[in-house]
This record gives structure tokens, C-alpha cells and sequence, in this order.
């Protein structure tokens, strides 16, 4: 029987050695470039995401100013345009349906933001003037004349603060669960039961 040459055995094992590091090298390589392609899937969801939510966002603030400004022709664009992103934002920042909000205006007011009730309620939100002052201090608000609740970005403001108010203290009570806000309705003005049915029955114009 004839020995392989040393020499051979050493090419043989240097030449299987070098095959291994580049399997190993074109393995890694092919781990990375996944690796690479995952991160651009992720990148492209997450800008495709991002362009879908602002979209939704784009939809939501152009059907409030369409609805402000059928409600309200008279008023300046630029203050309607001011007053539907008050009420888009603060129903972001309530976690309320924008359409809840509408419907409140439309109950309280109709849509009158120089209305006074015979109890004294005040603007779009028929907000009283003792409920408006504690409202105006929690939102930093200066109230130096009643007058100021019929600005209608005051009015909306503080009308949500109330709102919120409401919602908290009906969720903290065990009144509520998170995100109902039908029991904050009963206490808006002190309506009760009947008041938020009669609110929710203008919310389908706005949904």
C-alpha cells in the first residue's frame, strides 16, 4: 500500500481548511445580507406606517374643518380652521371620538358660539361661568371677562377640560370603564341619563 505524501496531506488539509472559512465567511455574509434586507422591511413597514397615520390624521382634521365650516360659514377660515384642530386635538388628547365632541356642541348650542342659556351657560359648549373658571385654572388660562367664553377656541377648550374632568372622576369612581365616556355625559352640565341619550342621538350626523 503506498502513503500519501505528507506533502499532499498538508495541501489537502490546507485546501479543506481555506473551503471551510469560506463556507463559514459565505454564510455569515448571507446571515448579514438577511439581516441587511429584514432591517429595510422593517424600515419600509415603519415608513409606510408613519405615511398611513398621518394620512388617517390628514382624513380626520379635513372632515372636522368640512363639518366647522357648514356649521359655521360665517366664521373667518382661518378661525375655523383654528377651532377644528382644537377639537381634533383634544380629542387625541382625551382619547374621545371626535364625533362625541361634535355631538356636544351640536346639543349644547347648536352650534351658536354667542349663545346664553337662561341659566347663564355660555358659547358652544354652554360652559356656566363658575364650572368655566375652575375649568380656565387647570388649563392655565387667564378669564378676565365672561365674554372670553364665547371666543370659540376658549369655549372648546375648556368645555373638554370639563369634559375630561368628568371622565376621570366617573372612571376612578368605578363608574366607567376606560374609554367610556357615556357616564362623563350624565355629569356635563348635570344632564344625567336623559342628556346623554339626547347627545348621543345627534352623534350618527357626526360619525
Amino acid at each position: 500500500t503506498k502513503l500519501v505524501p505528507s506533502w499532499l496531506v498538508k495541501t489537502l488539509t490546507s485546501v479543506v481548511g481555506l473551503l471551510t472559512l469560506l463556507l463559514v465567511g459565505a454564510f455569515v455574509g448571507i446571515l448579514y445580507l438577511m439581516q441587511q434586507q429584514e432591517v429595510k422591511n422593517l424600515k419600509r413597514d415603519h415608513l409606510m406606517e408613519v405615511m398611513q397615520a398621518n394620512l388617517q390624521v390628514l382624513h380626520e382634521q379635513t372632515i372636522i374643518r368640512d363639518i366647522v365650516a357648514e356649521k359655521l360659514p360665517k366664521m373667518a377660515p382661518e378661525i375655523q380652521a383654528r377651532l377644528a384642530f382644537e377639537i381634533w386635538d383634544g380629542g387625541r388628547r382625551l382619547n374621545c371620538p371626535t364625533w362625541l365632541i361634535l355631538a356636544i356642541i351640536d346639543k349644547e348650542s347648536t352650534w351658536k358660539m354667542d349663545a346664553v342659556s337662561s341659566a347663564g351657560a355660555r358659547g358652544g359648549m354652554q360652559l356656566m361661568p363658575g364650572t368655566a373658571l375652575t375649568a380656565a385654572q387647570a388649563e392655565g388660562i387667564v378669564i378676565t371677562s365672561l365674554d372670553q367664553l364665547f371666543d370659540p377656541i376658549t369655549n372648546i377648550r375648556l368645555g373638554l377640560r370639563v369634559l375630561q374632568n368628568n371622565y376621570r372622576g366617573a372612571v376612578m369612581a368605578g363608574k366607567s370603564p376606560e374609554g367610556d365616556f357615556t357616564k362623563a355625559l350624565y355629569h356635563y352640565n348635570g344632564g344625567g341619563e336623559a342628556y346623554a341619550r339626547l347627545v348621543m342621538e345627534k352623534a350618527p350626523a357626526y360619525q
